[in-house]
C-alpha cells in the first residue's frame, strides 16, 4: 500500500532550507515565534556595508557585539554598546570566529526571501519550526535581557510545527549549538 500525503511541503531544488540555532538555552525561541523574526545572539550589532562577505569590518564589530553582551552580562542593560569596531581590528581569527562570521553572512546575505528556515525547540519538546525568510529588508529585534540594545533580525513566516519523533523531516545531521545559522546539507519536508 501507498500512503500519499497531499498536505507535504514541496520544496523546489532551487530553495535553500537553513538551520538556526535559538541561542543558548533556546532563550529566543519564544520571541522568534512571537514576533515573526529570526536573528543571530548579535545585541547591538552593527552591520557594515555590503557585501559582508568582503567587509574588513566583519570580524571586529562580531566583536564588539560580544563584548556589549558581555558588559551587560556583568553590569546590565544600562551600558553603553561598544561602536568603535576598530578596537578589534587586530583580532586573530579563530576557526570558531570564522564559523560566526560566516554565518552572518549567510544570514543577513545569502539567505534568499523564500528560502526555508528550520528551528529546534528543547530536547525534552522535540518539536522543529519550519519558516520562510519574508523579504530581505533587515529590522531591529529586542530581547528582555539585553534591554534597549537592539537585534539585527529578519521577518520569517512561521508555517509549521512538526513533532520531530513523529513526523517525515529528514535531518541527517544533528543541530550543532556553535554554528548558529547554517545551510542544512540534508533536510526534506
Amino acid at each position: 500500500m501507498i500512503t500519499v500525503d497531499l498536505r507535504a511541503a514541496v520544496v523546489p531544488q532551487t530553495t535553500k532550507v537553513w538551520r538556526l540555532f535559538p541561542g543558548s538555552d533556546y532563550r529566543f525561541l519564544k520571541t522568534f515565534l512571537d514576533e515573526g523574526v529570526g536573528f543571530l545572539d548579535l545585541t547591538a550589532f552593527i552591520l557594515p556595508s555590503p557585501p559582508l562577505a568582503a567587509s574588513r569590518e566583519l570580524l571586529g564589530r562580531i566583536l564588539a557585539s560580544s563584548r556589549t553582551k558581555e558588559m551587560i552580562a556583568t553590569s546590565g542593560s544600562d551600558v553603553d554598546p561598544i561602536v568603535d569596531w576598530q578596537q578589534f581590528s587586530r583580532a586573530r581569527r579563530t576557526a570558531n570566529r570564522g564559523r560566526i562570521e560566516q554565518a552572518v553572512v549567510n544570514f543577513y546575505s545569502v539567505a534568499q526571501s523564500g528560502d526555508y528556515v528550520i528551528v529546534p525547540s528543547t530536547l525534552s519538546d522535540r518539536t522543529v519550526y519550519i519558516g520562510i525568510f519574508e523579504g530581505l529588508g533587515i529590522r531591529e529585534a529586542r530581547v528582555g535581557k539585553y534591554g534597549p540594545h537592539a537585534i539585527p533580525s529578519r521577518s520569517v513566516r512561521w508555517v509549521a510545527d512538526i513533532d520531530e519523533g513523529r513526523s517525515r523531516l529528514i535531518l541527517r545531521d544533528p543541530f550543532v549549538t556553535n554554528i548558529p545559522f547554517r545551510l542544512s546539507r540534508e533536510a526534506a519536508l
